[in-house]
C-alpha cells in the first residue's frame, strides 16, 4: 500500500508549472526595474543653469547713468557752497562785528568805559563828569546829556546824591565803517549822604549809536529801552 504523503500523478505535473510561473513573474520585475532605471530622471521645477552675463552694450549704459548722476550731485553740491560762502562773504562785508572780534571788542570797550564814566557821579564830582561829556558824546547824545545834568544837578547837591554805574553786559549789533550799534546793560546805585536806608538798586538798557572819530569811539546816540 502506498504512503499517504507521495504526490499524485497531478501534483508532480504542476510543481514545474508553478516554478515557471515564479521565475517568469521575477523576470518580468526585472524587466521593469531595468526599464524604470533606463529612463531619464524627471526635469528639476526650476533651472538650476546660471543666467547669461549681461551684454557689454548694457554695461555701458549703466555706467554711463551713473556717471552723469555722480556729476549733477557735484555740481548741485558745488552751487550750495558757492552759495553759502557768497552769504557769508555778504554779511562779512556789510557787518564787521559777525567778523572782526577785534574792533567789536574795542568798542564795546570804548562805550561801557565811557557810560560808567558819564553815569557815576557825586556832588563833587559832577562839574568834572559833565566836562568830560564833550569828549565822549557827540551830536543828539551829548544835548540830551547836557539836558539831564542841568535838571539834575540841583538835586544832586541839595540831597547829596551819589550814583555808581556798571555795565552789566554789552553786544554790538552792527558795525560798519564807522558805525556801531551796541544793546548795553546797566546796574546803578544811589545812595544819600547821612541816611540810614540801603542804597537803591536800578537796572537800565540802553540802544546805543556811536562812531568813530579820529581813532576814538564817541556816543552819538542813546535810547532807553
Amino acid at each position: 500500500m502506498e504512503s499517504d504523503t507521495e504526490l499524485s500523478a497531478e501534483d508532480t505535473i504542476l510543481v514545474p508549472e508553478v516554478a515557471a510561473e515564479a521565475e517568469a513573474a521575477a523576470d518580468s520585475e526585472q524587466e521593469q526595474a531595468q526599464e524604470q532605471a533606463q529612463k531619464p530622471a524627471p526635469a528639476p521645477a526650476f533651472s538650476t543653469e546660471e543666467a547669461p552675463p549681461p551684454s557689454p552694450r548694457r554695461l555701458t549704459r549703466g555706467r554711463i547713468a551713473l556717471g552723469v548722476l555722480l556729476c549733477a550731485l557735484l555740481a548741485a553740491g558745488s552751487v550750495l557752497l558757492a552759495l553759502a560762502s557768497g552769504l557769508r562773504s555778504g554779511a562779512d562785508t556789510r557787518n564787521r562785528a559777525v567778523t572782526d572780534q577785534a574792533a567789536t571788542a574795542t568798542v564795546s570797550g570804548a562805550v561801557s568805559s565811557a557810560l560808567t564814566t558819564l553815569f557815576s557821579y557825586t556832588p563833587s564830582s559832577l562839574a568834572d563828569t559833565r566836562a568830560a561829556a564833550a569828549g565822549l558824546l557827540d551830536g543828539r547824545a551829548l544835548t540830551q546829556y547836557q539836558a539831564l545834568v542841568g535838571r539834575i544837578g540841583g538835586q544832586v547837591a541839595s540831597q547829596k546824591l551819589t550814583v555808581s554805574t556798571r555795565v552789566v553786559a554789552s553786544g554790538v549789533s552792527s558795525l560798519t565803517g564807522d558805525t556801531a550799534h551796541l544793546l548795553v546793560f546797566l546796574d546803578q546805585l544811589s545812595s544819600r549822604a547821612g541816611a540810614s536806608s540801603a542804597p537803591a538798586a536800578a537796572a537800565s538798557e540802553l540802544s546805543v549809536t556811536a562812531v568813530l572819530e579820529k581813532g576814538s569811539w564817541r556816543i552819538t546816540q542813546m535810547t532807553l529801552r
